[in-house]
Parts: structure tokens; sequence; C-alpha cells
């Protein structure tokens, strides 16, 4: 991996199986009934309106955390006005086999399996070494080619700035329930492209590319249509 080669070791716990198998009973009932609910808003026939194609793949992508997604395949068609889920058991019996398990990266090759797994089991100890700067704000930064104190104040104070704004963002889509990991939203944000496109004798217009489920989904929650319609 990465040009390296690492140790691999695989750490069971009963603990973190019964868990994560309870987690992901209740999360089942829960996905199969928004997913029908999802359904039936694409077909509703009587008082209320219909939900789009479009709008249904966001909020069933939105209902089925990644690791779930094979589980529950779902697909809807524009023209023919239809959005169609499964459930497939095969998926589910080879999520099964990951409960409980952590694969654990080391490069010491000479470490047995017991030491390798110990090792890990004692991080939290080291991690509680670290509570008594509670309160204290440090951030580490990487070199940077500033002299003069005024620009390193500048930069520093962009940096913790940029932190903010990160910890606003991912704190507005946890209040929407967004479950796309943290290094997930900004790998799915950068994706999101704004073209100009000139048509003819037209005015050029700025436009959004092309995105996938959970782009779309991103850009709805954080209302990024709106930033087009500022420019």
């Amino acid at each position: 991996m990465f040009g390296t080669e690492f140790t691999l070791v695989v750490r069971y716990h009963p603990g973190s199986y019964k868990k994560q198998k309870q987690t992901y009973e209740k999360k089942k009932v829960e996905i199969l009934k928004k997913l029908y609910e999802i359904k039936q808003s694409v077909v509703r026939v009587g008082k209320g309106k219909k939900k789009s194609i479009k709008n249904a793949l966001i909020d069933a992508s939105k209902v089925i955390p990644d690791d779930y997604k094979k589980v529950f395949p779902f697909e809807g068609f524009e023209k023919e006005n239809v959005f169609k889920f499964s459930f497939d058991e095969e998926a589910e019996k080879k999520l099964a086999l990951t409960f409980g398990k952590t694969i654990l990266f080391t490069d010491m090759h000479d470490w047995d399996t017991e030491k390798i797994v110990k090792t890990y089991n004692q991080k939290d100890f080291v991690e509680k070494d670290f509570m008594w700067m509670k309160g204290l704000m440090i951030i580490s930064m990487k070199p940077f080619f500033l002299r003069k104190d005024k620009r390193i104040k500048v930069h520093s104070f962009l940096c913790v700035m940029g932190l903010v704004f990160y910890r606003f963002l991912l704190w507005k889509l946890k209040k929407q329930e967004e479950m796309l990991s943290e290094t997930r939203v900004i790998e799915e944000l950068e994706k999101i492209r704004v073209v100009l496109v000139k048509r003819g004798d037209q005015e050029p217009q700025f436009m959004f590319e092309t995105m996938g489920l959970d782009q779309m989904r991103l850009f709805a929650a954080l209302g990024l249509e709106t930033v087009l319609k500022e420019t």
C-alpha cells in the first residue's frame, strides 16, 4: 500500500459485533419503511404533489448509510416516472461478516498478533493523556514561507476561520441528518464544478456541471443553488 509493506491483523470484538448488529437491524426497518414511502410519493394519486424521480433518488441516497448501500439497491427512471428498490440478502450476509471486526495496519512486522491488538486497545489511554489540554486551542499547521509577523498572523487567522467555517458546514449537515463522513463531504464538494457556457449569440452563463447523487444531496442541503444567482 502506497509503496510500503504493512502487516495486517483482523481484530474481532463480540461487544462491537452485538452493537453493530443491533444498529443494523434497527436501521434496516427504518430504511425499508422510508424507501417504501419514497416510492409511494412518486406514484401518489389524489391530493399532494408527486415527488420527482430526481428528488426521490436524492432522498433515497440520504436514507441509506454508505456501508449499507449494496444491501438496499435502488434506481429511478425519469421517462417512466418509476422508482424501484430491492433487498439483497447476499449483500446483507457479506455485510454481517464485517460486524465487530477492525482491520489493523502496522509496519511493526516483528510484532506478534497479540501485541498488535493489545497496543491498539491501549490507544484510549494515550488519548486520555491529552485531556489536560481541554479548554485550550492547539492547531497544527504545515510549514509556510512567510517571514513578517503580520503576514504570519493573517495566515494563521485565515486557517482558523477556515476551520470554523468547515465545522459550521458539518454542523449544518448534521442537523439535516446527512450521513456522509467528514472526509467524504469534502471529497464530494470538491467535485462540484462551475462552468461558463455560451450558446450562439447569447450572453455567457455560469452553470453547474452534472452532479452525482451525493453531490446533489449536499448541493440541496447547503443551498448552493443561490451561489450563481448572486454572481
